[in-house]
């Protein structure tokens, strides 16, 4: 349907323009999701010094302010570039929590549900991602965008702030954009297609 195509298309869209964030947990119990959010803090914190424009991976408070982010294809270079680093950074949380299992960090394609970040919608389908595997990794995943910055407030990647999505904006045509904040536009638009459609074909 018209309005399932236009999700996908943005959903490929979106997939050439951003890097998202996948952090598996050993497993579901209490201590090992605790050290997950651990882990996604830590890894948010270093991504932000990572991935500015001047290359700087100053660690002061300043760092974070910078204005501009490098592109995207350079933002996947940096993260493929520094995965051991990465890598090392979570063992450090893992060693500080007192764990028995170590991480892996991979730049790989990961298959994401749709996930809302307030009310920023991003279609379901395959992305490349940063995933950091701790321990066996069967546990409770979580998921986030890694680039561009969405500056998430309230809680971690849960509401982007008009920072966020000016840089959302940025990267998408009039079309995608109103499709990722207002979804439910074009869900209502499928919904009642998919219903004309069935009444045609009962009727044939």
């Amino acid at each position: 349907m018209r309005a399932q195509r236009a999700i996908d298309k943005t959903q490929e869209k979106l997939a050439k323009e951003v890097l998202r964030f996948h952090v598996l947990a050993n497993s579901d119990s209490n201590e090992d999701q605790k050290v997950k959010r651990q882990v996604r803090d830590a890894v948010l914190v270093y991504r932000s010094r990572l991935l500015k424009s001047d290359g700087n991976k100053d660690t002061s408070a300043d760092a974070d302010s910078m204005e501009q982010e490098v592109s995207r294809a350079e933002a996947e270079r940096l993260v493929r570039e520094y995965l051991p680093e990465f890598e090392q950074e979570v063992n450090r949380v893992l060693k500080k929590a007192g764990v028995n299992y170590r991480a892996k960090a991979v730049l790989t394609d990961v298959y994401f549900p749709e996930k809302y970040y307030g009310n920023i919608c991003f279609p379901k389908g395959w992305y490349r991602a940063l995933e950091i595997r701790l321990g066996k990794a069967t546990g409770h995943n979580w998921w986030c965008v890694l680039y561009p910055s969405m500056c998430f407030t309230e809680a971690v990647c849960v509401t982007p702030d008009e920072k966020g999505r000016e840089n959302l904006r940025e990267m998408l045509d009039a079309d995608a954009y109103e499709l990722v904040t207002k979804p439910e536009k074009f869900r209502l638009k499928s919904y009642f297609f998919g219903e004309k459609l069935n009444r045609w074909l009962a009727d044939r």
